[in-house]
């Protein structure tokens, strides 16, 4: 039979009134001689079984601490062992790989710096993010230079070397027994050999191309009919290089400034162009000539180390278009890069952590290899072959091997 909602009402009533009944209202009051109630006597009894079962409850609680902490100290080692396992993986990639922790085509050396150290190898060039590519800029981590800062481009060209001559030096591909895909040559002064440090951020990184320099201290292009110091030769034996072996680009200065800002315009240096590009499939870029000064920048730097701007000289070079039309007209890439050796018209002894002069006008070759970028872009424009970011990939030094045969 179903209940009422009085019945229910009633029942609730009771049990709360039960539920709040306290232990002394179940006992028997003090002085009086009447029996217990039943459920006086269950209540005692619970009071009786709480009293004595409170050691063991304690024990059981006490039993409930130490399991929960041994199992949080146990997870806790756990952790710690992993960690471990993990740092020794990171300082130990082979131990890592044999365990099977790293796969070999996905390890990154942690931390891993460019070292341009000889016959260094590193993906990213150091020199992607100082000098003239961080203009304004001082950085803490520029490359250390010592001065002179002449570079390397490879070894002497070999003394049975159908071309060879003083000042003639070569770095071949990286596989000597198979042709070169791309052979780059870079002919002139003593500016020429400097410049060419910036081809070698290219180079550097196409292991099938060469990069040949044949150039003497002195011997601009307006020197070419001069005997006494060896210029005439060093170009005729250049230019019969080129016929010959047509190099895919040839990398020359176009012009020679002076320190009160006048500049050589090389008398018949178009007329050379003309000829190299309509009788072989040879590329010409000429570069403009780097500023030069009255004073020695490297010097003044040394005697003002905290104030280089003692030292800055202004760019009085001035307009050369009627020769650059004439140069780009025999078929060269014109290249002018003053505007970074000097930007805007102020030339310092530094720029972007990394020194721009190692005398008077000789620039260094690590500043050079801060221009490789602006260098390529503005042969890329002409020459899409050439790549447009010299930075990208792995660079290989190979400049310390010996010299490829030249096959005539």
């Amino acid at each position: 039979m179903g209940w009422s909602t009085h019945d229910r009402r009633n029942a609730s009533t009771r049990e709360s009134s039960t539920n709040s009944l306290t232990l002394p209202a179940l006992l028997p009051s003090q002085g009086s001689n009447a029996a217990p109630s039943s459920r006086a006597r269950s209540a005692v009894k619970s009071l009786q079984r709480t009293v004595l079962d409170g050691p063991a409850a304690l024990a059981r609680a006490i039993d409930l601490v130490l399991v929960r902490r041994l199992v949080i100290a146990g997870f806790v080692c756990v952790l710690i062992a992993w960690s471990a396992v993990l740092i020794a993986a990171q300082m130990s990639p082979s131990w890592a790989m044999s365990v099977g922790l790293r796969e070999p085509a996905q390890y990154v050396p942690r931390a891993a710096k460019p070292d341009p150290g000889p016959r260094g190898t590193f993906p990213q060039s150091v020199w992607a993010h100082v000098g003239a590519n961080a203009i304004g800029t001082n950085p803490k981590d520029a490359p250390a230079q010592s001065l002179p800062d002449w570079g390397s481009v490879g070894a002497h060209c070999l003394p049975n070397d159908p071309y060879r001559s003083d000042y003639c030096n070569s770095l071949g591909q990286a596989d000597p027994s198979q042709p070169a895909e791309r052979t780059i040559y870079a002919l002139g002064n003593s500016h020429t050999i400097l410049a060419s440090a910036a081809l070698l951020e290219a180079v550097g990184r196409e292991p099938t191309w060469a990069l040949r320099t044949q150039a003497w201290p002195g011997c601009r292009f307006d020197l070419v009919d001069s005997p006494a110091n060896g210029c005439q030769e060093l170009w005729e034996t250049g230019t019969k290089y080129i016929l010959e072996q047509q190099p895919d680009l040839v990398l020359v200065i176009g012009t020679k400034s002076h320190a009160d800002g006048t500049e050589d315009l090389l008398p018949g240096f178009a007329e050379w162009v003309k000829m190299i590009e309509s009788k072989t499939t040879t590329e010409v870029v000429a570069l403009r000539d780097s500023p030069r000064f009255s004073t020695n920048m490297a010097t003044c730097a040394k005697e003002h180390p905290q104030d280089e701007a003692a030292c800055a000289m202004p760019n009085l070079s001035g307009k050369i278009n009627q020769h650059v039309a004439e140069v780009e007209k025999a078929g060269a890439t014109w290249v002018d890069l003053s505007n970074l050796i000097c930007p805007k018209d102020l030339c310092s002894p530094s720029q972007g952590g990394i020194s721009v002069y190692m005398d008077d006008n000789h620039m260094t070759a690590s500043y050079w290899r801060t221009l490789a970028k602006p260098l390529a872009e503005a042969i890329h424009e002409d020459h899409t072959w050439w790549p447009l970011n010299p930075y990208n990939g792995t660079y290989v030094d190979r400049t310390s091997e010996p010299a490829p045969p030249i096959v005539v």
